[in-house]
């Protein structure tokens, strides 16, 4: 491990922390602007709602670093390629489960919650959507765990 990738890893980590940070204290000013309120609550019960869902991870993507940097460093590629496809087997499988348990639960949960009539469909709308972005994307949580896994985290800004 060379000490110039621990810097640079260690350094954007922080940088994509605070860039986190400063788009958060942006888009809510901005929400609150351009939302009324019922639709700035919309918003946020979604993305809260389904980051119940996103619990289904299991703990896989935050193993990924360790499960694949000794094979990585090793250079044991038959080890490495199995690993590899394992987790995005697994990773698959859980954006799939997250899929379907989240069109089974849209209307229990818009109903539990006593979403307004009128704002119904454009919660169901938006719910539908952000499930779709999050479910489809969730294999894509691989590349992350590989870039950690070589020490190279930086790479991701």
């Amino acid at each position: 491990m060379r000490l110039r990738n621990t810097i640079l890893t260690g350094a954007t980590s922080y940088l994509q922390m605070g860039s986190l940070m400063v788009t958060q204290l942006v888009a809510i000013p901005l929400a609150l602007r351009f939302l009324d309120s019922e639709r700035f609550g919309l918003w946020s019960f979604t993305s809260q709602s389904l980051g119940y869902l996103m619990l289904l991870d299991f703990g896989v993507t935050s193993s990924l670093g360790r499960l694949l940097a000794e094979p990585i460093h090793q250079g044991n590629e038959r080890e490495w390629n199995g690993w590899f496809n394992l987790v995005l087997a697994v990773l698959i499988i859980q954006g799939a489960l997250i899929l379907g348990l989240g069109l089974a639960l849209v209307e229990p949960i818009l109903h539990w919650f006593n979403i307004p009539v009128a704002l119904l469909p454009e919660a169901r709308q938006l719910w539908l959507m952000m499930l779709g972005l999050n479910a489809v994307s969730f294999p894509l949580r691989l590349f992350p765990g590989i870039l950690g896994a070589q020490n190279r985290s930086y790479w991701v800004l």
